[in-house]
């Protein structure tokens, strides 16, 4: 049950929980990595601090200067933390398509023989027939291995007592289980590897500047000589844009003309030449397995949805043409938020026409410049935005590292400024890095030094937790715990826009000072009646468990090309239960090999690199739905193997899972 404001005022603290054995159940590999990405200071009358135990101050503050300067893209250092932190463990129906022919995808660029025939199971085909597969059965049983009996313990006073003794909790208590942490791998590049990629970015900065000094680059506009140019190009991300990423620019920006299902079908184009932007479509297009979209649960395509959503259109129109505060708010946008409140377990929620915007409006409106917000590493760029618009001081710690975490929280707690609030921000699924945030020791960190929980489930909400409620239900931690739980309707719901969810007091604030609420415009009707019925479907209130198969499918597919890539050899970060799978290919030039040839056999994916990861850590990622086959799966697997081996791109030397892995 949510708590009343009443009672969320005082929020009882945990005591530390007894490890089961000697080991930290969570390994901090590094410990220093701070980048301040902007900061205004200003004096406060109203100050942020807590009576601190005796806690081993000293040698942690001497050790980490978090005062000093840094740089977002500034290297860890590792060192061993010396901490042990206790983790517990006009027609009828013009959206719908017709589908009764199979293409065979004539694949590869001109003088390639090959043809291959692409296993072309468009999203619905299986679903709407009601075919459940019978290993779908046995899911639940596999889950339920991954739960383990850890009893949350609540301390009662709100005190800091990180020296007492477990406090056991009281008899009307309600008793959570805590799901233990599953392993996750970030395997390091070979020595070898590493030295060649650098060798190589390097020679292409070189030749750049070379060229660049022959013959310099300009951004005056015609006519405007004496203009101050409009645009920065002197920068490094212009020099990375002329000479690195226009070598490889036909790799990303792609055009589509259909729905991005477990298929798409993508449009043929040709650039002027080599380095030019510029392009043409030729007019054709062809089908490939898509594995690039974050269509997670499968509800981005065509379907009962979509269709929902079309007669959305038809009676309430295709915009609101009005901002919330005004007179934009339609029956739709309450009957969904009352619905996202009830989905989260809060009290209320409030909705925003655009994911990225509810990031980077939301957060200035809940902290300023006497506040200090605390961020992981590999954060969003629209929490980085958000952030730096706030104007409060940023430190950032090492990604998932709680060590780094708590260190940043007892400076807080201890330098002489004192701050009006503190606020730790997290995300659920990391889309570059596929691991999962650490949520049970980050609640248990924020009670500890009296911080604020903001949670931002973009790709984990749908996605994990056994009925898609996200990592809080994944851990089976408290939704109360976490005091602003942000999300997105763009991944899962197959929809557009975002939401907020926690205390009602929280929400009416956020309805009053949101940039979003007062001057952005509603969310389409269209695009709220698709985010209800999906999650109608979710919940299971469509009559059917086509909601919790969904859930089920895409936790097997996760699982399943995941392990399958590792077994091959391949680098893959991240966390096994995450959809995000991440391969490395380090070099930007096999990269964009990788893209192109994986291209040529029918399988479309997005790679990512610099600035969206460091220069030396390009590579694949793949989105894993529940639309994907067993078959489709396969088939990329093999295409994947292959290009594998012809690119040199098995880098791995951990020794693969012996066993086989099993669907």
């Amino acid at each position: 049950m949510p708590q009343s404001s009443e009672e969320r005022s005082v929020e009882p603290e945990p005591a530390p929980v007894a490890p089961t054995d000697a080991r930290p159940a969570h390994k901090v590999d590094s410990l220093a990595s701070l980048s301040s990405l902007g900061s205004l200071s200003s004096a406060s009358s109203a100050g942020y601090g807590r009576q601190l135990s005796q806690i081993s101050l000293s040698s942690v503050l001497s050790e980490y200067d978090v005062t000093g300067p840094g740089s977002a893209d500034s290297e860890d250092e590792s060192s061993d933390s010396g901490l042990e932190l206790v983790a517990p463990s006009g027609q009828a129906a013009p959206l719908k398509r017709e589908r009764s022919e199979q293409r065979v995808l004539q694949t590869g660029l001109e003088g390639t023989e090959e043809t291959e025939q692409i296993p072309e199971v468009w999203e619905g085909q299986k679903a709407e027939k009601g075919e459940v597969n019978e290993e779908e059965k046995e899911w639940d049983d596999e889950e339920k291995k991954n739960d383990v009996g850890v009893k949350e313990t609540i301390d009662e006073k709100a005190a800091t007592a990180a020296d007492t003794e477990p406090i056991q909790a009281a008899p009307t208590q309600s008793k959570r289980q805590l799901r233990q942490y599953n392993q996750e791998t970030f395997e390091p590049a070979p020595r070898r590897v590493e030295l060649l990629v650098n060798l190589a970015i390097n020679v292409l900065k070189a030749v750049g500047n070379v060229k660049e000094y022959i013959a310099p680059p300009s951004n005056m506009e015609a006519g405007r000589e004496d203009y101050t140019p409009l645009y920065r190009t002197d920068d490094f991300g212009g020099f990375h844009a002329r000479n690195i990423f226009r070598r490889w620019q036909d790799c990303f920006c792609n055009p589509i003309d259909s729905a991005a299902t477990n298929m798409v079908s993508l449009m043929e184009r040709r650039f002027e030449n080599k380095l030019s932007s510029r392009f043409t479509l030729t007019g054709e297009s062809h089908s490939y397995i898509n594995l690039g979209s974050y269509n997670y649960l499968g509800f981005g395509g065509l379907g009962p949805c979509a269709d929902q959503a079309e007669t959305a259109t038809l009676r309430y129109g295709v915009g609101s043409a009005a901002a919330r505060q005004e007179v934009g708010t339609q029956r739709l946008h309450m009957q969904l938020e009352t619905l996202v409140a009830e989905f989260l377990g809060t009290e209320d929620a409030i909705t925003f026409g655009m994911g990225f915007a509810t990031n980077s409006t939301n957060i200035p409106s809940l902290v300023g410049p006497d506040c200090l917000v605390i961020s992981d590493k590999m954060n969003h760029a629209s929490i980085i935005l958000g952030m730096r618009l706030s104007g409060a001081k940023i430190r950032v710690f090492a990604h998932n590292d709680m060590a780094d975490l708590e260190r940043q929280l007892i400076t807080a707690l201890t330098e002489g400024r004192r701050w009006r609030k503190v606020m730790i921000v997290v995300e659920g699924v990391y889309s570059m890095e596929g691991s999962i945030v650490l949520l049970p020791d980050v609640i248990r960190l924020k009670k500890k030094y009296g911080a604020y929980l903001y949670l931002d489930e973009a790709h984990s909400i749908g996605a994990v937790g056994a009925t898609g409620r996200g990592v809080v239900e994944y851990y089976g931690c408290d939704p109360t715990d976490v005091d602003i739980m942000m999300g997105t309707f763009t991944k899962s719901f197959g929809a557009a826009g975002g939401y907020i969810g926690g205390s009602r007091a929280l929400v009416d604030h956020l309805r009053a000072h949101s940039h979003s609420a007062a001057y952005a415009l509603a969310m389409p009707p269209c695009v709220v009646q698709q985010v209800i019925a999906s999650m109608e479907i979710i919940l299971g209130r469509d009559g059917t468990d086509l909601g919790r198969r969904k859930i089920d499918t895409l936790a097997r597919n996760s699982h399943y090309f995941r392990q399958r890539l590792r077994q091959m050899g391949f680098i893959v970060y991240g966390n096994d239960d995450s959809p995000v799978v991440p391969l490395m290919s380090f070099f930007v030039s096999k990269t964009a090999a990788l893209y192109r040839r994986l291209k040529e056999h029918g399988v479309a994916t997005a790679v990512i690199a610099y600035p969206a990861t460091k220069l030396t850590e390009a590579r694949a990622r793949f989105c894993l739905s529940a639309s994907h086959t067993r078959q489709q799966l396969d088939y990329v697997l093999s295409v994947v193997d292959k290009v594998g081996d012809e690119l040199e791109l098995k880098y791995s030397q951990q020794r693969p899972p012996p066993a086989e892995v099993v669907y």
